[in-house]
């Protein structure tokens, strides 16, 4: 009897252990410890542009150089994918009867040259140009890739992705559904809305932006030729703790205007940089954080809440933000060596402003006037 209950104890004790033995295998050996890969199609805001130049020369390699060599465009159907024409250099965008009628554009297009669809028209399929695509106003595309520019004219929406090998240009009312991106630089105009975007230079608004703002650019804002006071930490009300470099705050924080920060901030609270202040790290606050005028971090800005950034504010790392993200005029975030990347989910952005890197917006990004 007594072997029976040891046998049945045995048993059971096997059963309980047998799902962790591998991850005692792995205690063990540790054969697993490397990062998990990243999908491209997180990281790389291009990804669908890469896919689809993949794709044209897999389907579309020989039609394309046929037409290059003759001049004359082409029309053909490729299986589980649909109709395609392949527009020689210099040729218009044609429509059929019934295209004409539905307003529609079901063919994948290609052209040698330039692109323009015609304003209001709807294309439910990728548009390829080998020069600059442009659509009109009102147009509505899924998806287009460009050697050359990209022009959006007024209402223009791309519904997916679209990317520039040389510049894209947003005019206003447009709408970045997706991702947008472009090899040079990107111009959005007032009254645009985005969510993902991506380039070395992304112009907000109209007018010609200063690559990298100072403080006096701004009027009624500190210039950094007055002399900035040396900010002092122990001087915090709040609970605090000072260690290798990094003040964590227990409660809110306001730093007075034209102070120098010499550390990182963490504040549990809400965090304040007054006007002119001179932040030579990063700061991240747990509740709102608000950027005055002529502010100028060295690091990223972090906030768990809504982070503001008034006007002619730059920072140098990244800005991102858990709720709503407000850029005021003429800032600058990242630099041209060093690009950055802003996050939030929703943001506001003023004329102006410049990023260096990507703009994504979960939710929904606009510029304003």
């Amino acid at each position: 009897m007594t072997l029976v209950v040891l046998v049945f104890l045995a048993a059971t004790l096997l059963l309980l252990l047998l799902p962790f033995l591998p991850g005692l295998r792995e205690i063990r050996a540790r054969r697993d410890a490397a990062a998990l890969p990243v999908s491209d199609t997180t990281v790389d805001v291009r990804h669908f542009a890469h896919g689809f130049r993949a794709f044209l020369e897999r389907e579309l390699g020989e039609p394309l150089e046929r037409v290059r060599a003759s001049g004359m465009r082409r029309s053909g159907w490729i299986e589980q994918q649909g109709s395609y024409s392949v527009l020689a250099a210099g040729e218009a965008l044609e429509l059929f009867d019934d295209e004409r009628e539905r307003g529609a554009l079901d063919r994948i297009v290609a052209a040698i040259g330039d692109v323009e669809v015609p304003a209001g028209l709807s294309c439910t399929r990728e548009v390829y140009a080998g020069g600059t695509f442009r659509a009109g106003a009102g147009a509505e595309v899924r998806a287009a890739l460009a050697e050359a520019d990209v022009v959006l004219e007024r209402g223009a929406r791309v519904l997916r992705w679209v990317h520039a090998g040389r510049d894209l240009r947003v005019e206003s009312g447009a709408a970045l559904s997706g991702r947008a991106s472009a090899d040079r630089s990107i111009r959005v105009a007032p009254g645009c809305t985005f969510e993902r975007m991506h380039a070395p230079l992304i112009r907000f608004g109209g007018g010609a932006a200063p690559a990298l703002p100072r403080a006096g650019d701004v009027v009624g804002a500190p210039s950094f030729d007055v002399p900035l006071t040396g900010w002092r930490p122990e001087t915090v009300p709040a609970p605090h703790e000072l260690a290798a470099g990094r003040l964590l705050v227990d409660g809110d924080l306001e730093i007075p205007p034209r102070s120098r920060v010499g550390c990182d901030l963490v504040v549990r609270g809400r965090l304040t940089l007054g006007a002119g202040v001179r932040l030579e790290g990063s700061a991240k606050g747990h509740g709102a954080v608000r950027l005055a005028p002529g502010v100028r971090v060295s690091g990223s800005v972090i906030g768990q809440g809504d982070v503001v950034l008034e006007d002619n504010v730059t920072v140098d790392g990244p800005v991102i933000a858990e709720e709503r993200l407000t850029i005021g005029a003429r800032c600058t975030i990242g630099t041209a060596a060093e690009p950055s990347t802003v996050r939030a989910g929703a943001i506001t952005v003023r004329g102006g402003s410049v990023v260096h890197g990507t703009a994504w917006a979960s939710g929904r990004g606009e510029v304003s006037a």
